[in-house]
């Protein structure tokens, strides 16, 4: 009950986040603290602070016997909005097995909602897997505790640096998806809102990358004329069967279907799909499963 009348509460001003200019979001006082204990400064977006932690501690990392960027697939991920005198948060902690119970106990011990544990992908060198978490309350206390079990795992937790991108052509995934992609060292990431929109406790929320309710695709060039791609999108349910068939079609194989939230109206699930093979051809196929779903992408690119 206290994490519904915490959301309720949060949600209800989501609407007014649109109207925030990007300089007072990016300027607000209330990511100081987090900021301040974290140590890293993130990601400004529809009002939501989003910070990211690569597992660039792996090592050579390999989906499928391809070696890829471990930021194109495991990283912890963590949305702060401020909502009057509290902050929500909702994250991803991407942990080995070994890590997984110490941090789900502590997190759980501090106050933290748990509402899915599952894993990514298959078929890779290293087997992690994700929990994800939500709490609100005080934004430096929010920040401790997420610093903290960060700590007991061995995930770089420093300054971040910015990846600088890798120079590449990646015209044509532009072309077909209708935008330039967010390029990131070896990688492109794209990003697609649904035009419809989820509610939790009646209340809807927003689609954006920052919170991971909208649908992302990314790609890394392996050589030889090849690429990996990385979908992960968020479903109603009678979107997920046409989405799942398509991917298939296209040569991607669907590795994950799972929840984040748990009260969701429509009820949604998140899928992850995985493909290889020529840039413009997994950028096709993105774009067909993109059309199966009630998207912004679909609207502008019938």
């Amino acid at each position: 009950m206290r994490h519904s009348l915490w959301l309720t509460t949060c949600l209800v001003m989501l609407p007014l986040l649109a109207f925030v200019p990007a300089r007072a979001e990016t300027d607000n006082p209330a990511w100081k603290p987090i900021r301040a204990t974290l140590g890293r400064d993130g990601k400004v977006e529809d009002g939501i602070l989003r910070l990211t932690y690569a597992r660039d501690d792996l090592g050579d990392v390999t989906i499928g016997g391809d070696k890829v960027d471990p930021g194109l697939v495991y990283e912890s991920w963590f949305g702060f909005m401020p909502m009057g005198g509290t902050t929500m948060m909702m994250g991803d902690f991407c942990v080995t097995e070994k890590e997984l119970p110490v941090v789900q106990k502590f997190i759980l011990e501090n106050g933290f909602g748990l509402a899915a544990v599952h894993n990514h992908v298959i078929d890779e060198s290293h087997r992690m897997m994700f929990m994800h978490v939500s709490a609100h309350g005080d934004a430096a206390k929010l920040a401790g505790t997420i610093k903290t079990r960060l700590a007991k795992t061995a995930t770089p937790t420093g300054k971040e640096e910015e990846e600088k991108p890798v120079p590449g052509d990646w015209s044509a995934a532009e072309k077909i998806l209708g935008k330039p992609g967010e390029i990131e060292g070896p990688k492109v990431e794209f990003v697609f809102p649904r035009a419809d929109r989820i509610k939790v406790h009646g209340m809807a929320v927003p689609s954006s990358s920052a919170f991971e309710t909208a649908d992302e695709a990314a790609f890394q060039k392996i050589g030889n004329g090849q690429a990996v791609a990385y979908a992960e999108f968020l479903l109603r349910t009678d979107e997920l069967d046409a989405t799942i068939r398509t991917f298939s079609a296209g040569g991607f194989v669907v590795q994950a279907i799972h929840n984040h939230m748990t009260d969701d109206e429509p009820r949604t699930v998140f899928i992850h799909a995985w493909g290889k093979g020529e840039l413009g051809k997994l950028a096709r196929t993105v774009g067909d499963a993109l059309r199966q779903s009630d998207t912004q992408f679909r609207k502008s690119h019938p």
